[in-house]
């Protein structure tokens, strides 16, 4: 039904407003959804969501244009140009060892052993640091300025190619990780070449580091383009000492972020020129840590005029500038002590929590350098040019300083102790488990699972052949006599003897009927002389009782096989079938003679595989003897080791550097060729006691049981050994890099005595100019 439209007498109205008013009044008067009139409150709702979509699509157009265009552009500009000439990059160093062992122990030699006593592994965490409580009174950053290393005992060496000398252009700066130093030439290239070759000689002086401070001893090396930036010191190059390094630079980057993506921030320890992502970092995670520790810590951007102008203070001065400071003063934070530098201020720069870019904004320029490292080991002869003067006076003076420290810091904390006391534990072990693995003994001749009741194989194996005689005769009978006799008949049967008198199983029988005569005929002489045993060679020499067994052996053997022989030679058109039952008679007795030739032959001492394996085992029964006798490093326990005594048992042509050398010279012979042996020995044995228990049964002698138990006996050692000799694979002394850290130490060693030999870490800084790359 249609709806009835509300009418109004519009024209008797009087109209006392704005022609546009009244099209809008007609407007909503009019207006429905569904066909239906709505309220005025639904109105007003409808009016509202109208105006906000109308809102919101007008913020999103607007924030839209505002991310790509303002914010984010999309537009990125890339630039390659090839520069005619440009200024040689900054080398910034920083020395992990910030503390000098020898200064600290010269000024303050109980402060030295309280530190190694509070960073000593060993030490209980609950006590460790109640050590330093008395030295509250020491003052941290005088400590700091006055162990430090120098710049002067730092470079040893400074040139920038044919131009001479660069240790005028060394400057200290203090960093987020102590007190760097910065090389800057000064210097334009105009191409790329030896002139344009920076080469620097550092020395490291890592016995100088007090234990516990410093996990990877080296330097850490930055290359950056010189401005008073802290970016550079957020990363580097991990240099290590005794090594030579060439750096070439390859490629120069230059990156230039939009406004909007970075910027600065006030920081009260830097200008608004020296802001830099890496200092603000800096500044924000030291107050963090002045609030969690309450104290001031020394590795603060406060004190960067302290330390980078300390050669400039002649009055030795620890005070920090009034005016630059003067918001540091108000907050009258104290200054850290050396138990909180260790116990608080070390455990959070250690942590290194990451900082919102919304406190430390990006640097809005960054320029790059990329490399590639390339290194070797350090020899003297390459640097030896490069050494001052007195170099070697000047090196015996700081190692008679730290003579001092040696004094006091505990053996077991001192690196190159710790080291040479793993070495020998290592070796140790080795000694202890490769003693039980060969058996070694106070008796030389003694050999592992062929030794009895202090008796040498040898000697056993004869007192077995005098017990039981027939295994030898048996053999001499058979070799010598026998087996040569039927040689013809077991080549007419398709059978091949060798010269042992054994069958060759690998040999495809082949029936040969041109020799059965030749066969009959001596198997007819041979039947002959078995009546006459005292004419027969072998059997004349046997015992009664030998003989015996051995006719009642050999008659059925020549008999039966004769007869065979006859009916192949009789029925020449089955020859071939009549062959495989010959085959079978002639094995069937044939074997027992072999099983008793196998007991003598198998056990005899002088066959290779006892000879090889008695050898290779007494040498290395002699070399683990000496050893464990000999060698100083095997008796060292519990870091009682002395540096002097060390470095000359071990120098390379030291007595006992050549004897772990012939020792390491047999690990092929210890963990592959004896084992290899072992085992084949072991068989051999399992195949002699199973041979004397065939023949026992073939010819009803009841065997020696004894015996038979000391062969199993051999056997299973003889196993074991061939199973537990190879895991010495797994022990570190016997692996290849043994040796080399072994003389690493040596080197170590002799860097702690005033010898000719160089503790310095050489590298060279190679500027080769490719191209710069722009991006915004």
């Amino acid at each position: 039904m249609p709806r009835k439209r509300r009418s109004e007498d519009v024209d008797g109205m009087v109209i006392a407003t704005s022609p546009i008013k009244i099209k809008v009044e007609q407007f909503i008067e009019e207006t429905s959804s569904m066909d239906m009139y709505i309220p005025a409150l639904d109105r007003v709702l409808w009016g509202f969501v109208v105006v906000f979509f109308i809102g919101l699509t007008f913020y999103q157009v607007f924030e839209r244009v505002t991310y790509y265009f303002i914010k984010n552009p999309l537009t990125t500009r890339r630039s390659y140009e090839t520069l005619s000439n440009m200024y040689f990059p900054t080398i910034g160093v920083c020395n992990k060892m910030q503390l000098k062992a020898s200064s600290i122990a010269s000024k303050n030699p109980d402060l030295l052993r309280g530190m190694c006593s509070v960073l000593d592994e060993d030490t209980s965490n609950s006590t460790r640091f109640d050590e330093l409580d008395k030295f509250d009174d020491v003052d941290i950053l005088d400590l700091y300025r006055n162990s430090i290393q120098s710049a002067d005992d730092l470079f040893v060496s400074c040139e920038f190619g044919k131009s001479g000398s660069c240790q005028d252009e060394i400057r200290p700066m203090y960093t987020p990780f102590g007190l760097c130093y910065s090389v800057s030439p000064n210097k334009t290239i105009l191409r790329p070449g030896p002139e344009t070759t920076l080469s620097l000689v550092l020395n490291l002086e890592v016995h100088e580091i007090i234990p516990g401070t410093v996990v990877e001893p080296g330097v850490v090396l930055s290359i950056y383009d010189g401005a008073s930036s802290l970016s550079h010191y957020s990363e580097g190059i991990h240099l290590e000492a005794g090594k030579v390094v060439t750096i070439p630079v390859n490629e120069v980057r230059k990156l230039r972020l939009h406004e909007s993506s970075c910027g600065s921030t006030k920081m009260e320890s830097f200008s608004e020129k020296e802001y830099s992502k890496a200092a603000c970092e800096w500044s924000v995670s030291v107050k963090q840590i002045e609030k969690e520790c309450g104290c001031i810590p020394i590795r603060n951007p406060i004190y960067r005029g302290v330390f980078d102008n300390k050669n400039d203070h002649t009055d030795n001065t620890t005070e920090i500038p009034k005016k630059k400071y003067k918001k540091w003063k108000k907050r009258k934070i104290p200054r850290c002590t050396l138990r909180q530098e260790i116990e608080c201020v070390q455990e959070k720069l250690n942590i290194r929590p990451h900082i919102d870019d919304t406190v430390c904004p990006d640097d809005c320029e960054d320029i790059s350098f990329s490399s590639i490292v390339f290194g070797g080991k350090l020899s003297a002869s390459e640097i030896v040019s490069m050494l001052p003067s007195d170099w070697e006076d000047t090196k015996e003076k700081r190692l008679a300083a730290y003579q001092k420290a040696l004094e006091v810091i505990p053996n077991r904390m001192i690196p190159v102790v710790r080291n040479v006391q793993q070495l020998a534990d290592e070796l140790q072990l080795f000694v202890k488990e490769a003693s039980e693995i060969f058996g070694i003994s106070d008796k030389f001749n003694d050999v592992k699972c062929l030794s009895l009741d202090g008796r040498s194989y040898e000697s056993f194996i004869n007192q077995f052949y005098s017990y039981e005689p027939t295994w030898e005769r048996i053999t001499t009978y058979l070799q010598h006599s026998l087996a040569r006799e039927l040689n013809s008949t077991a080549l007419c049967l398709g059978l091949l003897l060798n010269d042992k008198g054994e069958i060759d199983d690998t040999v495809t029988p082949v029936v040969n009927m041109t020799l059965a005569s030749i066969a009959l005929l001596q198997l007819g002489q041979i039947e002959q002389s078995l009546g006459r045993a005292n004419f027969n060679y072998g059997l004349t020499m046997m015992h009664e009782t030998t003989r015996r067994v051995v006719l009642e052996l050999a008659h059925p053997l020549i008999t039966e096989v004769r007869e065979c022989v006859t009916k192949m030679y009789d029925n020449l058109e089955r020859v071939e079938e009549i062959a495989d039952d010959c085959r079978l008679i002639f094995k069937n007795h044939y074997t027992p003679l072999l099983e008793a030739s196998n007991v003598h032959t198998k056990t005899n001492p002088s066959s290779e595989s006892f000879k090889l394996y008695t050898d290779y085992m007494k040498k290395v029964l002699g070399k683990l003897q000496i050893m464990k006798t000999r060698i100083r490093m095997n008796d060292w326990k519990d870091f009682n080791i002395d540096l002097k005594e060390f470095e000359s048992l071990y120098r390379e042509i030291a007595k006992d550097h050549v004897e772990i050398e012939e020792m390491l010279k047999l690990r092929k012979t210890m963990v592959t060729d004896i084992p290899k042996l072992a085992i084949e020995l072991s068989e051999t044995f399992m195949a002699v006691t199973e041979s004397r228990r065939k023949f026992a049964v073939s010819t009803g002698i009841a065997a020696d049981e004894s015996f038979s138990e000391k062969f199993s006996n051999f056997s299973k050692c003889l196993e074991e050994l061939h199973e537990k000799a190879p895991l010495l694979k797994k022990s570190r002394f016997i692996r290849g890099e043994w040796l080399s850290r072994l003389r690493n130490q040596v080197l170590m060693a002799q860097s702690y005595s005033p010898t000719h030999q160089y503790d310095v870490y050489g590298f060279k800084l190679e500027n080769t100019l490719t191209r710069i790359v722009f991006s915004e």
